[in-house]
């Protein structure tokens, strides 16, 4: 019988490692795979078992083509009435390919096509093609399992230079390339980039793929010991850090020297093609990924079955190649599922009463409930007598009565009137939960500038546009001049407070890159700025006052004499060219600066004693900017 050519070529150095002795890279990785061999298969219904030879190929995507020269069916060779049999078969089961350097394994294949070689005088030959989402390649190696790797799809970083030494490792491609290196939990491991890294990059870059491997995430103790849940949470942690959704096609087992033992051929995270969206780490905040991973040991939402669901949608709503109405669909996913997450689907409201209020909604409900149920039995028992009767329309009207009266008690008993479950109402408690005060500072703008639909209210406004998003599917933004400035700077600022809630949650307590000034801020910077204390002035806290004079007028105050009136709720600052002064309410709340007959709010509050002074957080740093 005749063998394609392919059939003959083997892979004779799989999964060793070689160096480049010019360059001393460690070669030892591939982006695309292949196995060939002897290959067996079984039909499902135990009807026999197919041999003949296989090949197997790997893209960097992960997806799994397998490609079997059918020679035998039950150790007879292929006949024209095995062809008829087998293609009745859309899946077959536990395929077994033996090559010179191992074992490849499928639990269960599905048919993704066929091909004949049909010649005059000979058997016929048929190629059936396979798919499969789960599979695995066993080395022949007697050397225990040691490092995992797993390799990165459309990873981009600037990997500055780790400063643990991995010169040693036996995984590390090229000790003079950056790394980056992480912890979790009890793990170490280090991300490298590819020999070939600014090609792949390239490649992703230019839009000629939209899938690359691009680096390798490596143990980096040997522990050799993993599991699936979290390596997909590192990828999504990973994701969120980049704003770009970051996969791996399979995982390999390497090792104490680095030769290949194990490779699990399953997909992680591999469904989006390359995008570009929010980066919330850059080069100016160094550690930025370090600590996010760091920190998610000590979270208790490390493990929640939502949290994947939150990060990818966030990360997909920082795509710049999707509509308004996509990313808008996307960060309103992620508000119902932090909601969920936090128990705030439904709020009864009744746990906000005395116990006597409580007991008067109680027993109202008890009594409106009963009076329902006592109507629909009285119709009820109407509709039969006067079916009874023979009396065909009354009998109608009674069961309808019914049914309407059973179908109001039933909705009383899956949504009580004091249960909340208001979309605006469960936002504004997220917020309350991370002691956000983002809502208050919105609604002030809104206050001030009234909108066309006269909402003052951004809870009011949110649940307007996740309205138009989720069901509509359409902002009419060409027709009116309004939402063209107004969806920017909403869909800007709920992205912003959304990565702030996640962040939290997630125990990270460094700086990222808000989406409103794409500037590095803290987690808390829609807080109110301490300046200085009232107290303290004039004396210790003058300095404080200039620098928040001279940073606020953007100009100098040399040698500036301060005073304070004799009743203390005024404050006088003179230069040889300026005086100004600060006032305060007899509250003790707010203070003014008036200087060039402008006035400046601040605000006042008395901690531990003291009388200090903050700048508060306006609208117009949120992105609200009266146009």
């Amino acid at each position: 019988m005749g063998i394609d050519k392919f059939f003959v070529a083997r892979c004779d150095n799989l999964g060793k490692i070689s160096i480049d002795s010019e360059s001393s890279e460690k070669i030892w990785f591939e982006t695309v795979l292949e196995y060939k061999g002897k290959g067996q298969i079984e039909l499902p219904d135990q009807r026999g078992l197919i041999e003949g030879w296989t090949k197997i190929d790997i893209d960097e995507l992960g997806e799994v083509n397998i490609e079997i020269l059918v020679e035998t069916i039950n150790n007879i060779i292929l006949s024209f009435g095995d062809i008829i049999l087998i293609k009745k078969y859309k899946k077959f089961l536990n395929l077994r390919v033996t090559t010179l350097e191992g074992t490849f394994l499928a639990e269960e294949v599905v048919v993704s096509g066929e091909r004949f070689n049909l010649t005059t005088g000979s058997s016929p030959q048929l190629y059936l093609r396979f798919r499969t989402l789960r599979s695995q390649f066993i080395a022949n190696k007697d050397e225990e399992s040691k490092y995992w790797v797993l390799p990165l799809s459309n990873f981009i970083s600037a990997f500055k230079t780790c400063p643990q030494k991995l010169e040693d490792h036996p995984l590390l491609i090229k000790a003079e390339s950056g790394t980056i290196c992480l912890e979790y939990s009890s793990l170490s491991f280090f991300i490298q980039p590819l020999i070939n890294y600014e090609h792949q990059r390239n490649k992703l870059l230019d839009g000629e793929s939209k899938r690359k491997i691009t680096s390798l995430l490596i143990d980096e103790n040997g522990s050799a010991k993993f599991d699936i849940a979290t390596m997909e949470r590192l990828l999504d942690l990973l994701s969120l850090s980049t704003g770009i959704e970051v996969g791996a096609p399979w995982i390999e087992i390497r090792s104490s020297n680095g030769e290949l033992i194990h490779r699990i051929h399953i997909q992680l995270n591999q469904w989006t093609n390359f995008s570009r969206g929010h980066a919330i780490f850059d080069d100016n905040i160094p550690n930025g990924i370090e600590t996010l991973i760091r920190n998610l040991g000590n979270s208790p939402n490390k493990h929640s079955p939502d949290l994947t669901a939150i990060i990818k949608n966030i990360v997909k709503s920082g795509f710049h190649d999707l509509t308004t109405e996509d990313r808008f669909s996307h960060l309103f996913r992620v508000l119902d599922c932090l909601c969920d997450s936090y128990g705030l689907s439904k709020l009864d409201l009744r746990q906000s009463l005395n116990d006597n209020n409580k007991e008067i909604i109680n027993s109202s409900f008890s009594l409106f409930e009963k009076t329902i149920l006592q109507a629909s039995r009285d119709m009820l028992k109407n509709s039969k007598e006067a079916e009874k009767d023979g009396m065909i329309d009354l009998y109608k009207d009674f069961k309808k009565q019914y049914e309407i009266l059973q179908g109001i008690r039933n909705s009383l008993k899956m949504g009580p009137p004091y249960i909340d479950d208001r979309f605006g109402r469960k936002v504004a408690s997220l917020l309350d939960i991370f002691d956000l005060d983002d809502i208050s500072i919105v609604d002030k703008f809104y206050k001030e500038n009234e909108r066309p639909d006269h909402r003052k209210k951004l809870i009011s406004i949110l649940s307007f546009y996740r309205g138009v998003t989720m069901h509509r599917g359409y902002f009419n933004i060409h027709n009116d001049p309004y939402l063209q400035i107004d969806l920017p700077r909403v869909r800007s600022h709920l992205h912003d407070f959304l990565l702030r809630i996640i962040l939290k949650s997630l125990c990270y307590d460094g700086a990222y890159k808000s989406t409103i000034s794409y500037r590095p801020v803290l987690l808390d910077w829609v807080k109110p700025i301490f300046l200085f204390s009232w107290d303290k002035i004039p004396g210790k806290g003058n300095h404080m006052l200039i620098n928040f004079l001279q940073e606020e007028l953007n100009m100098p105050f040399l040698n500036a004499k301060i005073e304070k009136n004799n009743i203390g709720n005024s404050i006088s600052v003179y230069t040889p060219n300026i005086t100004l002064t600060l006032g305060i309410d007899n509250s003790k709340t707010e203070v003014s600066l008036n200087f060039n007959n402008k006035i400046i709010s601040l605000m006042a509050k008395i901690e531990n004693g003291m009388l200090n002074i903050y700048k508060p957080i306006s609208a117009s740093d949120l992105g609200y900017i009266n146009s």
